[in-house]
């Protein structure tokens, strides 16, 4: 309880080491997407946080498990929910970004991609959207805000092309406006 009372606290007149680290790493993703150019439609890397009840490798914690808030830091959080989306994706960028007003950019709609199946996906070929390994599916109907601070620059720099983000196919990203319009009745 001290961690949050450290993180919480109203009373203090100087902001905590673990709000100044968030706000540097807010700052370092801001500029980040900047220096690439950032915009709609652009592929990023994600970490969306890991299950509260099972870990990576699908095994379940026991009941009793508790985490500090360091632990839950490095985790990225602890999603509840047995199905909402968790660990490492790549996602797209649904957001439309002005570079010239990155500074006030603190979160960011993306639509997360996945190489299971899912009803409501969009199957994403991985010969004509270079930044994939496998085929790949769009799941349209898990389209999320995220704080900037789940970005993982590195993962993200390894799939851009010199000192801009990869994008989408351009045949794709029409069919896949026309099915977000479908699936949303927009």
């Amino acid at each position: 309880m001290n961690d949050l009372d450290n993180i919480y606290d109203d009373g203090q007149d100087k902001p905590s080491q673990e709000q100044l680290d968030r706000e540097f790493y807010i700052h370092k993703a801001q500029n980040f997407l900047k220096k690439t150019f950032a915009r709609q439609w652009n592929v990023i890397s994600i970490e969306f946080g890991e299950q509260l009840f099972r870990d990576k490798n699908f095994n379940y914690h026991s009941l009793n498990t508790e985490y500090s808030i360091r632990e839950i830091k490095d985790k990225k959080g602890l999603n509840y929910g047995t199905y909402e989306l968790s660990y490492f994706h790549h996602a797209i960028i649904l957001t439309q970004i002005d570079l010239k007003k990155i500074e006030r950019i603190k979160t960011l709609t993306v639509i997360p991609i996945q190489t299971k199946f899912r009803p409501k996906s969009f199957k994403l070929k991985a010969q004509y959207n270079r930044f994939l390994e496998y085929d790949s599916h769009l799941l349209l109907d898990s389209i999320s805000t995220i704080g900037i601070e789940r970005i993982n620059i590195i993962k993200t720099q390894n799939l851009s092309r010199s000192n801009q983000l990869a994008q989408v196919n351009p045949k794709d990203l029409i069919e896949i406006k026309t099915e977000i319009k479908k699936l949303y009745n927009l």
